[in-house]
């Protein structure tokens, strides 16, 4: 899970940087046909190097209803409410430091794109380690420090005034960020063992994808009645009470 979570977050890393540098030099648009072609590539390479495994272990007995999981297990509620405002905080913290950096630092796109991916590259890169401590120390205190971490570094943001401080605040906020996802992926895959892996990943994955939703509107209704600094807060906020209430429900 820790050599998954390289991947996916690389490739979050890589993007920013790329897109800032095309919209500097080839203009907005241009960022944004690339990123078409790229996902055509993406769709080429599933397509042709994805192999059809239709192997299951038939020991599992699957079920089905998300609902019933949520109530059965206290691990599954504690993941869920985690990754669900882990979520919501990483999308305001993705959306909104862009528009933080250029309205309030008159930063360039090729800085901010230079922030964005210094966070998420080193992330990516440290959970070659993490990753291995998953499998070592408690995976459930690894995402608690982890969560506590990212949430002092957003806390932060709003008192930054120059590229420099910000950037050395991203690369601390991508150590804290790397601690959790490795353990909160492999306790999903222990779930799934109980419940079946797709079962369990998709509820995983349903959070992640929930909270990447809402952040932004959230975010956006925030920053319009008050200023976008704000919104760094409600950030921190979301991902402090996701790490309480993945406490509250792993104690028992």
């Amino acid at each position: 899970m820790g050599v998954f979570n390289i991947i996916f977050f690389g490739g979050f890393g890589m993007g920013p940087i790329i897109g800032g540098f095309l919209s500097d030099m080839m203009g907005l648009n241009f960022a944004f046909y690339s990123m078409g072609g790229l996902n055509l590539i993406a769709l080429i390479l599933a397509i042709s190097l994805l192999p059809n495994t239709e192997h299951y272990n038939r020991n599992i007995v699957v079920r089905k209803s998300y609902i019933l999981m949520l109530k059965e297990s206290n691990l599954t509620k504690g993941l869920f409410n985690f990754r669900l405002l882990f979520a919501v905080a990483r999308s305001i913290f993705s959306c909104f430091l862009p528009i933080f950096c250029g309205l309030q630092l008159g930063l360039s796109g090729s800085q901010i794109g230079v922030l964005l991916s210094t966070n998420m590259l080193l992330s990516s890169v440290i959970q070659i380690f993490t990753g291995r401590l998953a499998d070592i120390f408690s995976r459930r205190a690894l995402i608690i420090i982890g969560g506590v971490g990212d949430c002092i570094c957003f806390l932060f943001i709003p008192l930054m005034h120059s590229f420099y401080p910000l950037l050395g605040l991203c690369m601390l906020s991508a150590v804290a960020n790397a601690i959790s996802p490795p353990s909160s992926a492999a306790l999903a895959t222990e779930e799934g063992r109980k419940y079946g892996m797709g079962a369990s990943m998709g509820m995983f994955n349903m959070a992640m994808s929930i909270g990447m939703a809402v952040g932004p509107i959230i975010g956006g209704a925030v920053s319009s009645h008050f200023n976008v600094g704000i919104v760094f807060i409600l950030a921190a906020l979301a991902e402090f009470i996701g790490i309480l209430l993945f406490t509250k429900f792993t104690s028992r």
